[in-house]
Parts: C-alpha cells; sequence; structure tokens
C-alpha cells in the first residue's frame, strides 16, 4: 500500500519534545498521518504545494551537496520504513537564499505553537545522560539545558560515624567554632545542641583557662554566644563589642534606649518598692548611670504582688543571687579587659611584622634612604630634619598608609599583586621630599656657618665704628634673608659644562670657588665700601619706609613727591606726633618684653592694669621693638636642630635668681614656655595711634611749640613739665590750686588712661620753669615718700652673646659684670678696662628717659603761650595739615 503524501492543509502541526524512551518515537511513523481525505502517491502535487520537514532537537545540517538541507531526527526511522515502502522518499525542502528567511519563520512559529498546546500540569520528561567520568548531567525540559550535579563533600559521611568519635573530634574546637558548626546543618545541629551533648560543651569550655565559669541559670551555648558573638541579642546588629555583665545581654545603642530602665526613673510613691528594685533586679552602669531591663523590672513586680504570705524570704535570696551576680560580673569585666589588652598585643605584633615585612621589601627594592627619612620623620630625630617638614597634605605617614596600618599578616602573593605597586608609588613621593630634605639641610648648614661669621664680623672694631650696635640694624634672621647673603647659601658647585661654558653676562668662566670664605671681607672704610655694607644701608631704608607706610605722613596725594632717601623719612618719624603703639598687647611676647625691662611686673599686675596696655612709643624706640624681631615657635620647629643663633632662649633672662625660676616670675624668671625665635624685621605689628598723636599736638600747643618741628628728642631735652585742666574742670594755675604734674610722656597716657572717653580734647598748660625744677626735686624724694622701690634703669647689653642664641635681655650695669664673671669668666682686670664700654658691654641709646612718678604741686600762674609757626615747612603737605 502506498503511503499518503502529506499536505500542509491535513497535517497537523508537529509538536518539538525531548522524549523519554525510544517507544514513544514509534508513534510519530509515517502511517499515522494517513486517513481518507489524504491524496495518494499516483495523484500529482500542484505545483505551489511544497513539503516542510520541521527540526527536532536532534535536527541536524547536510551539506554534502553543498547547500543546506534540513533532515529530522527520526531520519533512521523512515530510511525503515523506506525499505518495505518501495515509494520515493519525501520531498525536501532546500534551503537557498531566497526562502531561508521564510522558512526559519514557519519553523519558529510552529515550534512556539506547539508549546503553548503543552497540557498544564504535564511534567516535562528528562533522562539522564552519562558524561565522562562518574558524574551525571540532567536535560532539563525543552530548553536542553544541561545541568550538572553538585559534588558530595569530602566531610558529607562526618554526620554518619558514630558519637563518641564525632565528640572526639568536635573537643577539639573552640566555644566559638562548635557554636558556629551547630549552626551548618539540622542534622549537626541537634547532635551538638541534645542534652547529651553536655560533656561535649564542658571539655571544650575547660580549654579555656581564664574564662569565668558558666553561670548556674544559663546553658552553655548560650553563654558562649554571650561571651564570644559580638551581635545585639535582640536585634542583631552586628558589632556590639560592650557586653551588659551584669544583665547577661549585647545590646546596640538603639535597642538600649528601648530595652533598659534608668534608676533615676524610680519615682513611684512607694518608697520601699524603690528599694527593692534596686536590691533585686540587676542594674549595669552604662554611661556614668546605673540601668537595668525593663522586662526584668516588670518581672519582679509582679512576681512579688503575685507572692501570697511572707516575701522576705524571697527578697533575701534575691539579693544573694545579685550579690553572686555581681562578683561573677566583675570576673567577667576583668577577662574582657585582660582579652582586650591581650587582642592589642597581637594587632601590635602583626602591625610591626607587617610593616617590617614591607620595610624590607622596599630596602631590598633600593628605598634604604627614603626609609631612614621616614623613620627620622615619625621620631622626629634632631639634626636629621630640616623646615619645612612634610605634612599629611604633603603624604601620609608611612605608619598610616593604608597598606601599612591593617593589623594582617601580609604574603608574597598579596605583595607581588596588589601592595607592592601601590608602595612603590608612595615610596617614589616620599623620595622627592627625602632628596628636598637633603638639599634644605645643606642649605642649614651654610647659613650656620654665615649666622656664625655674621657676628664676628659684627664685633670687628671697625665694624662697629661704622654701625654702631645701638643703631638700628639688621638682625641675624634679617641678614640671613638678604638678597646678597641668599646668592651664597644657595650656591652650589658647578658642573664641568657650566666652568666650560662662559657666563652670557661677564662673559667670563663661571668661577667654581664658594663664595662663603671670602664674604666678608672689609676693605675700604671700616666696611664701608664692601657690599654686605651696602646691602646693609639698602636694608635699612627699605626697613625704615616699612615704617613710614604706617604713617599719615606717606598718603601722598597724586603730585606729592615720596621722600627717595633715608634722611628724609627719618625726619617724619622723629617728629613728637608720630607716636605708634604695638598691636600685640594681649600677646605673652609683648608682656615678656616688658617684663625683660621691669622684672617686678607680674603676669595679674600687667593684664589687670589698664593703664599697662598703653604702649606709646616714639623715635627711635618702635625700630627697636622685640615685637617686630622675635615670635614665637612653631610646633614643628621645636622638633628640630635648627640654626641656634636664631633661637632666643635666654633673651629674658639676665643674672641668676636668688629664688628659683618655678616659683618666681619677677628676677630674670625664665618661663619654659617662652620658646622664641629671631624673625626678619616686621613692623606689622605696629600701628599709628592716632589719640596719641592728637593728645601730643595738645601738649606740644600748651608747651609753645608747633608739631611740625618738633621731635621727640627735643621734648624730652626740654623736659617741661605740664597740669591737665580737665582734672581742674577747667581751671588753670592761680598759685592757690594743687595740681598733679607730668612729665609730657607721663601726660599722655594720663590723658588715654584717666580721660578715655575723649582723650584728644584734654587741655594742657605748662608751668614755670621754677615749678619744673622744683617738681624734679619732688620726683626723686616721691618713691621714698611712697614706700615703693625704684627699679633700676636697665639700659645695658652684654656685647659678648649680643645677636646670638644666649643673648641676654637689658640689664644694670652692675648685672651686666655679674653676668659677664659667671657667664663668659671674664676677670676684674677685663671689665675696668678703659675699653670694656663697648668691646664687652653697650648702652642702648634708643630707649626713652626712665619716666618718674607723678608728683602734687601748687604751680604759680603763668601766661599763656603762643605757638609760632615754622617759617619753612617746606616737607608738610595738605593732608597732614587737614590731619592734624
Amino acid at each position: 500500500m502506498a503511503s499518503p503524501v502529506s499536505s500542509p492543509s491535513s497535517t497537523p502541526p508537529l509538536t518539538r519534545q525531548n522524549t523519554q524512551d525510544d517507544s514513544c518515537l514509534s508513534s510519530f511513523s509515517s502511517s499515522s498521518f494517513s486517513g481518507p481525505s489524504t491524496p495518494s502517491s499516483s495523484q500529482q502535487l500542484p505545483d505551489d504545494v511544497t513539503k516542510v520537514v520541521v527540526p527536532t532537537q536532534s535536527s541536524s545540517f547536510n551539506n554534502s551537496d553543498g547547500d543546506g538541507v534540513i533532515e529530522t531526527a527520526n531520519s533512521s526511522q523512515d530510511h525503515a520504513d523506506n525499505e518495505d515502502n518501495p515509494e520515493p522518499p519525501k520531498k525536501k525542502l532546500k534551503i537557498t537564499a531566497w526562502n531561508g528567511w521564510e522558512a526559519l519563520r514557519r519553523v519558529k512559529s510552529e515550534s512556539q505553537l506547539s508549546k503553548k498546546r503543552t497540557p498544564k500540569g504535564a511534567s516535562q520528561r528528562t533522562r539522564g545522560v552519562k558524561k565522562e567520568g562518574s558524574e551525571k548531567a540532567e536535560v532539563e525540559g525543552a530548553s536542553g539545558r544541561v545541568k550538572t550535579r553538585r559534588k558530595a563533600g569530602k566531610l558529607a559521611g562526618l554526620v554518619s560515624l558514630p558519637l563518641d568519635v564525632l565528640y572526639e573530634v568536635f573537643s577539639h574546637l573552640s566555644p566559638h567554632d562548635l557554636l558556629h558548626l551547630s549552626r551548618t546543618t539540622k542534622s549537626i545541629r541537634r547532635t551538638i545542641l541534645s542534652k547529651n551533648a553536655i560533656s561535649l560543651w564542658k571539655d571544650v569550655f575547660a580549654q579555656q583557662d581564664d574564662l569565668p565559669p558558666c553561670p548556674d541559670d544559663m546553658s552553655l551555648p548560650a553563654w558562649a554566644s554571650l561571651v564570644f558573638e559580638a551581635h545585639c541579642h535582640h536585634c542583631l546588629t552586628k558589632n556590639v563589642r560592650n557586653v551588659e555583665w551584669m544583665l547577661r545581654m549585647r545590646l546596640c545603642e538603639k535597642c538600649a534606649k528601648a530595652l533598659l530602665f534608668c534608676e533615676d526613673q524610680l519615682r513611684c510613691d512607694d518608697k520601699k518598692l524603690d528599694r527593692l528594685i534596686r536590691a533585686c533586679v540587676p542594674f549595669q552602669k552604662r554611661k556614668g548611670k546605673l540601668y537595668c531591663l525593663t522586662s526584668a523590672k516588670d518581672a519582679f513586680i509582679r512576681e512579688l504582688d503575685s507572692m501570697e504570705g511572707d516575701r522576705n524570704a524571697f527578697v533575701e535570696e534575691r539579693q544573694k543571687e545579685m550579690k553572686r551576680r555581681r562578683e561573677h560580673a566583675q570576673e567577667c569585666a576583668m577577662w574582657s579587659e585582660d582579652q582586650e589588652i591581650e587582642r592589642e598585643a597581637e594587632l601590635l605584633r602583626m602591625h610591626r611584622d607587617r610593616k617590617e615585612f614591607i620595610m624590607e621589601r622596599l630596602e631590598a627594592l633600593g628605598y634604604g634612604e627614603e626609609i631612614e627619612f621616614l623613620v627620622d620623620l615619625e621620631e622626629e630625630t634632631p639634626g636629621q630634619l630640616a623646615l619645612p617638614i612634610p605634612t599629611w597634605d604633603d603624604f601620609v605617614p608611612f605608619e598610616e598608609h593604608p597598606e601599612v596600618r591593617p593589623c594582617k599578616p601580609l604574603t608574597e602573593r598579596v605583595w607581588n599583586n596588589r601592595v607592592k605597586n601601590v608602595m612603590l608609588e608612595y615610596m617614589e613621593k616620599v623620595r622627592r621630599y627625602r632628596k628636598d630634605n637633603d638639599r634644605n639641610l645643606e642649605l642649614e648648614d651654610r647659613r650656620w656657618k654665615l649666622a656664625e661669621r655674621w657676628l664676628e664680623w659684627r664685633r670687628l672694631p671697625e665694624v662697629l665704628e661704622a654701625f654702631p650696635p645701638s643703631e638700628f640694624m639688621p638682625s641675624v634672621a634679617d641678614f640671613l634673608e638678604m638678597d646678597i647673603t641668599k646668592k651664597v647659601i644657595e650656591w652650589t658647585p658647578p658642573t664641568q659644562e657650566e666652568l666650560a661654558t662662559p657666563n652670557p653676562l661677564t662673559l667670563r668662566p663661571v668661577s667654581g670657588k664658594d663664595p662663603l670664605p671670602t664674604f666678608f671681607a672689609t676693605e675700604g672704610n671700616g666696611g664701608k665700601g664692601t657690599p654686605l655694607a651696602q646691602a646693609i644701608d639698602e636694608w635699612r631704608a627699605a626697613q625704615t619706609f616699612k615704617v613710614y607706610a604706617l604713617t599719615p605722613f606717606a598718603w601722598h596725594q597724586p603730585f606729592d613727591p615720596i621722600p627717595a632717601n633715608i634722611e628724609s623719612m627719618q625726619r617724619f618719624l622723629q617728629l613728637a606726633i608720630c607716636v605708634l603703639e604695638c598691636e600685640h598687647v594681649d600677646s605673652d611676647p609683648h608682656f615678656c618684653f616688658v617684663q625683660a625691662q621691669n622684672p617686678s611686673m607680674t603676669w595679674g599686675k600687667f593684664y589687670s592694669e589698664e593703664k599697662n596696655q598703653y604702649s606709646c612709643m616714639w623715635y627711635p624706640e618702635f625700630l627697636e621693638h622685640q615685637c617686630n624681631r622675635l615670635d614665637e615657635r612653631h610646633w614643628n620647629e621645636r622638633k628640630l636642630d635648627w640654626n641656634p643663633y636664631l633661637w632666643v632662649e635666654e633673651i629674658l633672662a639676665g643674672p641668676p635668681s636668688p629664688a628659683p625660676v618655678s616659683q618666681s616670675h619677677g628676677l630674670f624668671g625664665v618661663n619654659p614656655r617662652r620658646n622664641l625665635k629671631r624673625i626678619p624685621f616686621r613692623p606689622d605689628g605696629m600701628g599709628f595711634h592716632f589719640t596719641a598723636s592728637l593728645v601730643v599736638k595738645n601738649i606740644l600747643a600748651a608747651c609753645g611749640y608747633h608739631w611740625a618741628n618738633t621731635t621727640a628728642a627735643m621734648m624730652d631735652e626740654v623736659d617741661p613739665r605740664v597740669v591737665c585742666l580737665k582734672c581742674s574742670f577747667g581751671n588753670r594755675c592761680d598759685g592757690e590750686r594743687i595740681f598733679s604734674v607730668h612729665t609730657w610722656r607721663n601726660a599722655v597716657k594720663h590723658a588715654l588712661y584717666a580721660h578715655s572717653i575723649e582723650p584728644k580734647l584734654v587741655e594742657w598748660e605748662r608751668i614755670s620753669d621754677e615749678d619744673a625744677a622744683k617738681a624734679r626735686e619732688l620726683e626723686k624724694l616721691e618713691p621714698a615718700r611712697r614706700g615703693v622701690q625704684v627699679e633700676p634703669r636697665r639700659d645695658v647689653k652684654c656685647f659678648v652673646c649680643w645677636g646670638g642664641s644666649d643673648e641676654h635681655a637689658l640689664m644694670t650695669l652692675e648685672e651686666t659684670r655679674q653676668h659677664l664673671k659667671k657667664v663668659h669668666r671674664k676677670t676684674d682686670e677685663d671689665l675696668t678696662a678703659p675699653d670694656a664700654e663697648g668691646s664687652l658691654w653697650f648702652r642702648a641709646t634708643y630707649l626713652p628717659s626712665k619716666q618718674p612718678l607723678t608728683i602734687r604741686l601748687i604751680p604759680k600762674p603763668v601766661e599763656k603761650r603762643e605757638v609760632t609757626r615754622p617759617a619753612i615747612i617746606g616737607f608738610l603737605r595738605p593732608c597732614h595739615e587737614w590731619i592734624f
């Protein structure tokens, strides 16, 4: 019988399925598709009918003839049927470029339709496929995905061992590990947490020698969880380190606020109940207060209320229990502290080993000098560091580096894979700073040598004749900042190429000699003809102009010429109305300078008396004010073995005082906090005192002088005496009233202190010369009348230690001689030599004369003095007239 040829109209859609056995394939034979409506083989098919064979899971491509031909997976069955049936084989679809996409769409649509027709409850059939080895794989559903079964673990058979063997194995674990093991599988959990495993837990805890015993009201697993697991016992928050030993819980901050009850909240009417709660409920100290569990408090109250009869036995038993719990909690707290100490030591050891491991590897890579620099930086080794010291902004310290700081062991594999490249990048940055530090050390050494030779040069007789020490001169710090000095400091030996190449400016070969040895040559008139002397003159002019710029005389209009030389600027600064003040009167250095000149001045007296805050200064005192030349040392400068000629640790000290320094801030006492250093001249800490200047103008007018041609030196030479008319309510001298008589300098301070509201409106009157002479005699007797000890005038400086690190403050002549004997080992013959003053000491002529105490006098009436305007005041400008 000829098999029918199925047509597209009569062939049902084929479903793509994964069969489980070969019997399923027999249902899909060609005979099953025959039917009465199926045309026979003798009937000719129309031309537009083409047979499409739907590919199944095991379809394959046959490329024997060069084009793709799709064959079904049941090709073997088809061949068997064809052998019995002499009919020709089914027509196959030849895939070409013209019909490829269309055939693919049809195949996909029929495949999706067959999937949708699969019943919902039907389970997809799978069959095991043997792979290489002993493993098995599964083919899932229609997707055909191969899922490999997981191998059985090596310890899968552990639970099948006898219990005595298991307990012997588990007994070698720590309580923490055993607790974690109980949470792996249900079978292991039942084995470890069963009642029969109590001996196992006891053996495990017996290995912990110092651990306090488990309380009677807790199980061993619960005790292990409390001791070793760092999580909150209420919300399981991680990393909760503190254990509430009295409460036997770990609580995070959030749960502590919700679950704990503070003892301060016991405000019940029944005071006895409050006492019972405090005695019978466990309280834990947290942040300075006692807390208990709210649930424990409520349970105790309920138990107490429900109890009938005598409750004393119950309360006594609870009190004994609380006593035992407190003792146990103290033991646990001590054990916990010991564990923390041991843990810190262990972490420190691991950190040290990691650090040494990294340092050894870096030294092997050629960073030995950088490692030494980092060690010096960490230990602040004196003499090995120079300013500026690298800070965290420059690079992270070696100890704090992210790869050095962790307390974890470091292996060779981790070092080669990750840490090495990071540390090499870090060390290259450190190498740059190490080279800069080496260069700064070389420069510091040259600065040191220049400072030493500068002081030797300043003591030469010809230099002292040209530049007296009492004049305005640069200090060591100023000298080291001069341009001419910086060239010598920053000099480096030239290379061979530089020596062979002529200088383009001088057309001469570069000199290879160090200019430092010949820098202090004194050819010429006492050093006046040397480049250094010219640099000093330029420095004095520049600094004088800085001070001049602080005064109103520098307020030039566009058409006003600026003074061209130092003499013209000094003429302005020498005027009596040119008053400057220190703006650092509240600082420690300023008090130190005041105390150095007046050792009886104490800290409390200086800051309690308002009159001490007025620091009026005239020329040339403000040029030598110590706040312009000294400053406090920075915290990192105290670490260094810096240039000793810039330290002035003894600037406030004189001869030794009989009283210990710690007990006396008075006579020559040096406070250790006063670590001062020399700085280049810095007048920005001063300001022009307008109020004091207007007071001086009124005093000059009362004396009959014009402010435009009266200097402070002229007023000191005349030394007039004036009285305050505001204190007498405007009454002038009449021979009957008693007045307080002031010097002109004391009169300025009196106006600023006594009449601080409007001192510039105070009027003055100059007394007669006869009364002024009488007042000078009374001023000599005034200290004895008041019973006040007169402080000697300190205006002498030791010339031997002047300008160096051991420079002392101003002293009296007798104190200076004692200082020379004790400190510099000078003999009496040296002190009595004719040239002792000038070679061993000198007087500070820049200081003003010592002001006497104010006396009271009945002056005679005098006529009002008229002020005569100078005939020639060509240096004044309209702006100056407007100001004054």
